[in-house]
């Protein structure tokens, strides 16, 4: 019989075995407080772009887009922990080097568009600040349905369009670069600050006539 890795349940009559097929995985882990303390210094030393009508209103990046070149050590130290997630769960047999990376600035009732991150693999942001439950959370979109049957009577990983999760610190969130996302707005009157980074394959990928050496 084939195995399958499933989420069980059950409507009362039946018990279901569901497979989430070629998922868009959202993936979270923590880090510990002398590396958010690590990222913090390096933030505080940065300068910021104005108020960027591209990303958002009231939301603001920093002048440079490469930020972990400045600290070697930390881009190092970041980028093996992304590995760590591609490699050893998902297990893709390649080397990954960060790429672009950048703080991020929302004011107050600031927010951003909907957006993904085009020419990259994976996205990393990084949440090292202190947060509540008002501080700006980072929502992802799916795909709309073609055909929407109204309403919900409740909401999970398989009805959902969108999802919401609530900065904390220490939290990392690592996803597929084409996923829809966007800063919601930050209700909180303290700035919220995040880390975010792209990731791409590290030497020769693919096959044939579709390989190529990043």
């Amino acid at each position: 019989m084939t195995k399958f890795w499933p989420i069980v349940a059950n409507d009362n009559l039946h018990e279901w075995q569901v497979t989430p097929l070629f998922s868009n995985p959202v993936s979270v882990t923590f880090i510990e407080d002398d590396l958010c303390k690590k990222i913090s210094n390096l933030c505080n030393i940065l300068k910021w772009s104005g108020d960027c009508s591209d990303i958002g209103y009231g939301s603001q990046v920093t002048e440079n887009i490469n930020v972990l070149n400045d600290d070697t050590e930390l881009k190092n130290e970041l980028k093996n922990l992304c590995h760590g997630l591609l490699s050893g769960v998902f297990k893709y047999d390649t080397d990954v080097q960060i790429t672009t990376s950048w703080f991020t600035k929302v004011n107050k009732n600031g927010s951003s568009g909907v957006h993904d991150h085009c020419n990259s693999w994976y996205s990393c942001v990084i949440y090292f600040d202190e947060y509540d439950d008002r501080s700006s959370k980072i929502q992802f979109y799916g795909n709309n349905n073609a055909i929407d049957p109204g309403k919900v009577f409740e909401y999970n990983y398989f009805n959902s369009i969108d999802w919401l999760y609530t900065p904390v610190r220490g939290a990392v969130f690592v996803f597929p670069s084409r996923t829809r996302h966007r800063i919601a707005p930050n209700i909180n009157g303290k700035e919220r600050y995040s880390l975010a980074f792209n990731i791409m394959p590290k030497g020769l990928v693919g096959t044939h006539d579709s390989s190529f050496e990043y």
